[in-house]
């Protein structure tokens, strides 16, 4: 589970992300006891340059469950590193979770051609084994967020509407906003110019339950977000707002339309 509630929209995968990092620290320890505790020494014995090759399985495979699980963790805490989605993915796509490893193939190779069959090494191809899949179940998870709405908020990205029931959300600008019924993507646009959507967001934001604190806050990222429209500088805008308002998007929601609308005005 996440800390992080400005990633509520996606929790159930930055969880996923989390957790696997954690597996893989827990590895880490499975890594020291392969080395120091079993028949490792042994590949020493071997009169060959490819004694290294052979005993790089242990470096590499280290290596990665230390690196991964602290680039996964991480994310639970670190806001300077990760401060959105978009953020988030970026790193881990330009990191070592993307990283070709063959190590495992290699060791196994070449204790063949030696004649080699030593417990610990192949205990620890197996281990690297479990690490790829891991770190695989990481990379399609990445996948996911590429395509969740949030990370296209983020991204200025228009949202598919989903063919749902009618839902009905109360208080918004003293009316009724039914979302995923038919035209209502349209009808929230027509029904708001661009003066009209900052001030009925405004007043969205005042009549919430929300504290007055972070009401304050959310009125002053939208009074910024209409002179970001203002003087042309919206799409940057859009992206922090976004970006800024991610914990609060039961409120903004309904106005997604009207103000992804104004990035092609």
């Amino acid at each position: 589970m996440t800390d992080r509630k400005d990633l509520a929209p996606v929790e159930i995968f930055i969880s996923r992300l989390i957790a696997i990092g954690r597996q893989l620290r827990e590895k880490d320890r499975e890594w020291s006891h392969l080395k120091n505790g079993e028949d490792f020494r042994k590949i020493y014995d071997l009169d060959s340059p490819d004694q290294h090759k052979i005993a790089k399985i242990y470096g590499e495979g280290r290596d990665m469950a230390l690196g991964l699980s602290e680039l996964l963790i991480s994310i639970n805490y670190d806001i300077s590193t990760y401060p959105t989605l978009t953020k988030i993915i970026e790193r881990l796509k330009n990191s070592t979770l993307y990283s070709e490893r063959n190590c495992h193939i290699v060791a196994r190779e070449l204790c063949a051609k030696h004649g080699i069959d030593l417990w610990a090494i192949n205990q620890m191809c197996l281990l690297y084994e479990e690490q790829i899949s891991l770190a695989d179940a990481a990379k399609s998870t990445v996948e996911i967020l590429l395509k969740s709405d949030l990370y296209k908020l983020e991204n200025g990205m228009a949202i598919t509407q989903p063919n749902n029931p009618n839902i009905t959300i109360s208080g918004v600008s003293n009316s009724n906003v039914s979302l995923h019924s038919p035209g209502s993507q349209q009808n929230l646009i027509a029904n708001h110019n661009e003066a009209e959507v900052f001030k009925e967001l405004v007043e969205a934001i005042k009549s919430s339950q929300i504290p007055k604190a972070e009401a304050d806050t959310l009125v002053a990222q939208v009074n910024t977000l209409q002179q970001r429209h203002k003087s042309g500088q919206y799409a940057l805008g859009y992206q922090e707002f976004i970006s800024n308002v991610a914990s609060h998007l039961t409120i903004i929601l309904p106005f997604i339309p009207a103000l992804t609308k104004l990035l092609s005005a």
